[in-house]
C-alpha cells in the first residue's frame, strides 16, 4: 500500500527535553526532529499495513492507529502532531488495484440491485394499496347505485 500522509508540527513545551535530545540545541533541532518523527510515522504504517487485511485499511483507521502514538511521539521526540491526515491511499501493485476496483463495482452493483428491489417492493405495495381502495371505492358506488 502507498499512503501519503500531510500533518503540522510544534514543539511540545511539556516534552522540550526530548526535542532538544533528539534534535539538538540550535535552529535546526525542530526539523530534525520532524524527519525522525516522519520515519517513526512510516514504520507506524508500514506495520498496520502489514498486520491488517487489505479491506480494512482505510484512511480513518490509519489515522486512528497513528493518534494511539501521538502520546509516545511527544514524549519521545518532544514533538506534538498539530494536524495529521492521510493525503492519499492506494495499493502499489496493479493487480491489486484492479481486484479491489472490480470488489467495488461488485458492491456497488449489489447494493444498486438491493435499492432496486426495495423499491419494486414499496411500488408493488403501494398500487397493492390502491387497488384495494380503488375496488373499495367501487364497491361502495355499487351499493350506493342499487339503493
Amino acid at each position: 500500500m502507498r499512503v501519503k500522509l500531510v500533518g503540522s508540527a510544534a514543539p511540545s513545551l511539556e516534552h522540550i527535553q526530548s526535542l532538544i535530545r533528539v534534535g539538538g540545541w540550535d535552529s535546526e533541532a525542530v526539523a530534525r526532529a520532524v524527519d525522525q518523527v516522519g520515519l517513526l510515522l512510516q514504520g507506524l504504517v508500514k506495520e498496520y499495513t502489514e498486520q491488517s487485511e487489505i479491506h480494512a485499511i482505510t484512511t480513518a483507521a490509519i489515522l486512528q492507529h497513528l493518534n494511539e502514538h501521538s502520546r509516545l511521539i511527544e514524549e519521545r521526540f518532544g514533538i506534538e502532531l498539530i494536524s495529521l491526515t492521510v493525503q492519499s491511499l492506494g495499493p502499489t501493485d496493479p493487480k491489486i488495484a484492479d481486484a479491489l476496483s472490480q470488489q467495488e463495482e461488485a458492491r456497488l452493483l449489489e447494493q444498486t440491485e438491493q435499492l432496486n428491489y426495495q423499491a419494486r417492493v414499496v411500488a408493488a405495495r403501494a398500487k397493492y394499496r390502491a387497488d384495494e381502495e380503488i375496488a373499495e371505492m367501487e364497491h361502495v358506488l355499487e351499493l350506493k347505485r342499487s339503493n
